[in-house]
């Protein structure tokens, strides 16, 4: 870059017609850009601006132009990896493109906004580095949220299903118990119907009697045929 010469008036600053010429553009650009990337201060009822103020502008600006000069092949690319964004939003970020195509990332952010403005629907942001990997910290940091829910719910299920288990253990002891206590006073009844039966026997037979009641009592093969015999025993029939 040539080094300008300064003259008098630029020693005072540059007038905003000067500005446009160093620029390339019309005076009406230059004024839409005073207060943001330019800033006059008003001197003997002129428009004064810093010569420095004004070549780092045009700096950024023939930045820019060779940037948005990029070959087709890069815009190409650029423009494909837009397409594949849509599909993929965390596979892409603002400054990866920039590094595969060799384009500023501002200049990246600049056509993907033009780009977005052709569809109807919302497009996806390209973020940058910082906030795809913010995003993804946030996404890992949601599933293991998820996931630790979901671990804590399946505790709770086991809990619960060991806790009917045992209510379902303690009903069916509690019914093992009742059976087995039927069971018993059954076999008790049995006894005592023998032991009666016994008793009578000696009491109108005598040792005959009684020896022969025994005998019918060891011949009888099946438990309803012995109790039929016991009952006609201790009626007295036999």
């Amino acid at each position: 870059m040539t080094k300008r010469r300064m003259t008098t008036d630029d020693s005072l600053g540059m007038t905003r017609a000067r500005v446009a010429k160093r620029l390339g553009r019309h005076e009406s650009w230059v004024r839409r850009h005073e207060g943001k990337d330019l800033h006059p201060t008003f001197v003997g009822g002129v428009y004064r601006f810093e010569p420095a103020e004004v070549d780092a502008l045009a700096t950024k600006l023939e930045v820019e132009k060779a940037a948005l000069e990029a070959s087709e092949a890069a815009t190409v690319e650029i423009h494909r990896m837009f397409d594949a964004h849509l599909c993929a939003p965390t596979n892409f970020s603002v400054e990866g493109i920039a590094e595969r195509t060799g384009v500023e990332p501002r200049v990246v952010r600049s056509m993907f906004t033009k780009w977005a403005d052709e569809f109807l629907t919302d497009v996806p942001r390209l973020l940058s580095r910082k906030e795809l990997h913010a995003m993804q910290e946030r996404e890992e940091q949601q599933a293991d949220r998820e996931h630790q829910e979901r671990m804590a719910e399946w505790a709770r299920e086991d809990e619960e299903r060991l806790k009917r288990w045992a209510a379902d253990r303690k009903r069916r002891q509690r019914e093992q118990d009742v059976a087995d206590a039927a069971r018993a006073r059954a076999r008790a009844s049995r006894r005592m119907e023998w032991e009666a039966s016994l008793a009578k026997a000696r009491q109108s037979g005598g040792p005959a009697v009684f020896q022969d009641q025994i005998t019918k009592i060891a011949e009888a093969k099946t438990l309803p045929e012995l109790a039929i015999l016991l009952a006609e025993i201790c009626a007295g029939r036999r």
